[in-house]
């Protein structure tokens, strides 16, 4: 962090910033923004005996999901139409929408493939990816003494 004299007042505002952004800004953290709603956002959380995915969908009903497992990925869609086009002109603005989209996610040897559930509440998709027999992470607290 850049604690000199004029920092806050600006990007590069003292002589030792060559660019519009300070030093400590990692240059791979390029921010993606997307237009539309092509691929919502999910966290995934790695336990000990299992994953578990959780997907930002709001605005679906749990029968607009198919999740499918090929291969060593599994695919997670919707392919919903909009209700009616001629509603689109009755809005001064329409910003979100509840549309179709895929995502898709390598499996690793991990995963018991047969053992994955799935449930769709309050506008989140949660997909619980069981880790097979052997694979589980093992973590113990020590003691100090």
């Amino acid at each position: 962090m850049c604690y000199r004299k004029g920092f806050y007042r600006g990007w590069g505002s003292h002589q030792h910033h060559h660019s519009k952004r300070p030093h400590h800004a990692k240059r791979w953290a390029k921010q993606e923004v997307s237009s539309g709603w092509n691929y919502p956002p999910v966290n995934v959380q790695e336990l000990d005996d299992r994953y578990e995915l959780y997907m930002y969908a709001a605005g679906y009903e749990k029968t607009d999901f198919s999740i499918l497992v090929s291969e060593n990925a599994l695919i997670i869609s919707v392919d919903k139409k909009e209700n009616d086009d001629q509603d689109l002109f009755n809005w001064r603005r329409y910003e979100f929408r509840s549309d179709k989209f895929q995502r898709r996610f390598e499996l690793d040897e991990k995963v018991d493939k047969e053992a994955i559930k799935a449930e769709y509440k309050d506008g989140i998709l949660t997909v619980i990816l069981p880790k097979l027999e052997g694979f589980e992470t093992f973590s113990q607290e020590i003691e100090i003494a």
